[in-house]
């Protein structure tokens, strides 16, 4: 059995946003039983999907970036993006990244693992992973601070600003805020 804070980082990478406290009143048992429920449910959604994503993933492989680039914005949801993209290689997700809107790239890395989309930031154009950023920190502060602990400190601070970090309130980002004002 996981212990809690591993069920805990679970449950936070599965929706993104930070466990209800309520929730670490539960004992082990109780929580590891919705640990495994959790797991169930997703697996049963998920069921077919994989192949599904793994199809589009090796078709898009053949399709030049312009091209994707157009018919990502318009056909493709943010969620769905993101789990081909991670199925792309980095080089291939880089090459059509640059060429969308910051908002859509931003959107597409809220869905994303916090590794794969922090490579994906590091590699891009600087100005558009830069403005991607700032809108997940101003949209989804708990998934921006999952990215941020995978870049090293000089991409960070390169991509983000200080600016941006203070204004987020110190209730979104708790005490996170003050060790990222830090490295400034």
């Amino acid at each position: 059995m996981k212990d809690r804070k591993d069920i805990f980082a679970y449950l936070e990478t599965l929706t993104k946003k930070p466990v209800p406290t309520r929730l670490t009143a539960l004992d082990d048992e109780v929580l590891g039983d919705i640990e495994v429920l959790l797991s169930d449910v997703l697996e049963r959604e998920r069921a077919g999907l994989d192949s599904l994503f793994s199809s589009m993933t090796h078709t898009m492989k053949y399709i030049p970036n312009l091209l994707l680039q157009s018919l990502t914005t318009r056909y493709i949801e943010p969620p769905i993006a993101a789990r081909i993209c991670e199925d792309l290689s980095v080089k291939q997700s880089v090459g059509v990244a640059n060429g969308l809107d910051s908002l859509y790239v931003a959107q597409t890395c809220e869905y994303m693992s916090a590794q794969y989309a922090a490579e994906l930031v590091s590699l891009m154009n600087k100005k558009k992973a830069s403005a991607a950023l700032a809108l997940v920190l101003a949209n989804s502060p708990h998934v921006a601070v999952a990215v941020f602990e995978n870049l090293s400190r000089k991409t960070l601070v390169s991509l983000v600003s200080s600016a941006d970090i203070k204004a987020v309130s110190a209730a979104e980002l708790g005490s996170r805020r003050d060790e990222l004002l830090a490295l400034y």
